[in-house]
């Protein structure tokens, strides 16, 4: 018996089976089977506000200013490409986490059972089709920007997919896991670039390809970096299910939390270097990347912060160091990248976590879970 609008997935079973209760209190291997049977009970706006959660946008807000440094190398000023290139950066980003969700009900069972209720809302048949026509539409939206930028997004898209699903689930592999985590970092920074040499005919030669391999390793080691640190808020479930992740191969979530924290710290002291011989032409120019040097203690401080950090309040903490994640991308990025690539950049993406956190749409909040009352 499927639930209706308003009802608990466990309020949907007979009542001899399972009476009313709180449905997250359920065994995870029974959510997991009901939410794959459940045909879906929400409305279309409903089913429209819990996508939005379930894709959590908040999250790929650096995917956007990372997307903006690498249109900043080459090009002075915004064209209709940027906006186009950032609108796809969003919801290739948006549609990894759905992607995620939809392979992950196993692990979130135990580490996040309020979202499989989310799913179980929309319905299982619903989601995997909604997943199929966003896929095919972002695809399509890229169209325009020509060959190179397009060839570089349908690896981006790709790339987001088989980090969750088979043949090559690389979040399941803890090495392959976090480079492929990082794409997050590189590949906005490649699509970025390759859009803004299309958009300005300076596709050959290369233009500064020297400041894109440099930015390019400062990305992707700081993402395998926060990789580290967002497998661990899932260390219990992922352990559990036998999910080996870059945060399960250690004995301990404190050993995890430590090793991440450590890496954390390390990249944000090595940034200032990576960022001079990016820009080491430029002369006592470069020694305004000394302003990163103030990130440091925070990145000291958020580590500390992950390493003590149990159960749900991990999750605040990641949620908390998003901001610490933009305002550093959004320096190199103000470092980096002409003001009139920066400005419209930086305006967009604060605008998008405020809305996001005002409006309250994201899975891993308690608010979106419609429970009984009795």
């Amino acid at each position: 018996m499927a639930p209706r609008d308003g009802e608990t997935l466990s309020e949907a079973e007979p009542t001899h089976r399972q009476p009313a209760q709180n449905w997250t209190a359920l065994p995870p291997h029974e959510l997991v089977n009901l939410v794959r049977r459940s045909p879906g009970t929400a409305g279309p706006a409903r089913t429209a506000r819990l996508l939005i959660a379930l894709s959590r946008p908040r999250t790929c807000t650096p995917s956007l200013t990372i997307y903006a440094l690498g249109y900043g190398i080459v090009a002075g000023e915004v064209h209709w490409q940027f906006w186009l290139g950032a609108f796809l950066m969003l919801t290739t980003g948006m549609l990894a986490n759905l992607y995620n969700v939809h392979t992950d009900l196993d692990e979130d069972s135990v580490n996040m059972p309020g979202r499989l209720g989310l799913v179980g809302e929309i319905g299982w048949r619903r989601y995997r089709t909604t997943l199929a026509i966003w896929s095919a539409a972002v695809a399509l939206s890229s169209i325009p920007l020509g060959p190179g930028p397009l060839g570089i997004f349908l690896l981006v898209l790709a790339g987001s997919h088989q980090y969750s699903y088979r043949p090559l689930r690389l979040k399941a592999k803890p090495v392959a896991g976090l480079l492929g985590f990082a794409l997050a970092g590189y590949g906005p920074l490649i699509f970025g670039y390759t859009v803004a040499c299309t958009a300005t005919g300076q596709a050959d030669p290369p233009p500064n390809p020297d400041t894109l391999l440099w930015l390019l390793a400062l990305i992707t080691l700081w993402l395998v970096a926060k990789g580290l640190v967002k497998n661990v808020p899932d260390y219990d479930g992922d352990k559990r299910t036998g999910l080996r992740t870059s945060a399960t191969v250690f004995p301990t979530r404190r050993a995890a939390a430590l090793a991440a924290g450590t890496a954390t710290v390390g990249v944000h002291l090595a940034a200032p270097l990576f960022t001079f011989l990016a820009h080491g032409n430029e002369g006592a120019g470069s020694l305004r990347w000394l302003l990163l040097v103030p990130a440091v203690p925070f990145a000291v401080l958020q580590a500390i912060r992950m390493t003590r950090a149990v159960g749900t309040h991990a999750n605040s903490v990641l949620k908390q160091d998003m901001w610490f994640t933009f305002l550093f991308i959004a320096l190199v990025l103000a470092l980096s990248a002409p003001a009139a690539i920066t400005a419209p950049a930086l305006a967009a993406t604060a605008l998008l976590m405020v809305a996001v956190d005002a409006l309250r749409v994201d899975s891993r909040e308690n608010n979106l879970t419609r429970t009984t009352t009795g």
